[in-house]
């Protein structure tokens, strides 16, 4: 039997993923028996202390604000957050490991840009491979654009960025990913929103990307891969 091969940097990348895709799932199957637990013991409250109807309403609003917004915004906007860093911290990484084999004198923290672009435009400069030209290369990149929109717009595209991302999700047909305006805020101003489908969606989009990578360099891709199913597919039935 031949042994095994196992790979430091390709297994680092699917235990990430793996960890990712458990919180993806943990998020998906516990948030609806967290919110029925709170709103039994809610009703519990509300007959032991006999509260009247408008102390019963304000308490129920604020968990349907709770777990129909801000809940499953955060946890998505989480999400997005931790699998876009997976894709930064392990591309880099990869193209450090072409740099150090090809002996080259510089590293891709050496250029300058996003690091989609700096990884790409280094791995070409020492290796010759095309990064973008692999099928899932857009997603990523339409994932960092959605990520950098979260963390240093607070999920708010604005007018300038707005008509983008609006192409961006009819482009790519991306279901589950939508602009809506928050019902609860003061000012409405329109706001990314991911269901938890769409979510898993990326992350089996970046898993399958470093599964081609590492294949076309020729890595032994073992490991403890998740081996996710699009959540695309997941989002038409109850399972």
């Amino acid at each position: 039997m031949t042994p095994m091969k196992f790979d430091p940097l390709v297994s680092e990348t699917s235990e990430r993923l793996y960890g990712l895709n458990a919180l993806v799932e943990l998020v998906y199957r516990a948030t609806p028996d967290v919110e029925l637990q709170e709103r039994d013991a809610l009703n519990q409250l509300a007959e032991h202390e006999n509260w009247d109807y408008g102390d019963y309403s304000v308490e129920d609003q604020f968990l349907e604000v709770k777990f129909r917004h801000w809940l499953p915004k955060l946890a998505a906007y989480s999400i997005i957050i931790l699998l876009s860093s997976i894709v930064e911290t392990q591309l880099l990484a990869y193209a450090k490991r072409v740099g150090e084999r090809e002996k080259s004198a510089f590293e891709p923290n050496d250029l300058k840009g996003p690091f989609l672009e700096r990884a790409a435009k280094y791995v070409k400069k020492v290796s010759g491979s095309v990064l973008t030209k692999n099928p899932r290369w857009e997603t990523l990149r339409n994932l960092q654009e959605l990520r950098d929109i979260i963390v240093h717009r607070a999920g708010k595209p604005g007018g300038d960025k707005k008509p983008q991302v609006e192409q961006m999700i009819e482009r790519m047909r991306y279901p589950g990913i939508s602009l809506d305006e928050n019902p609860y805020a003061i000012t409405a101003d329109c706001e990314l929103s991911f269901s938890i489908h769409s979510c898993r969606y990326f992350a089996g989009e970046v898993e399958q990307f470093f599964k081609d990578l590492f294949k076309d360099a020729g890595l032994p891709v073992t490991g403890l891969w998740p081996n996710i199913e699009s959540g695309f597919r997941a989002e038409g039935n109850s399972s």
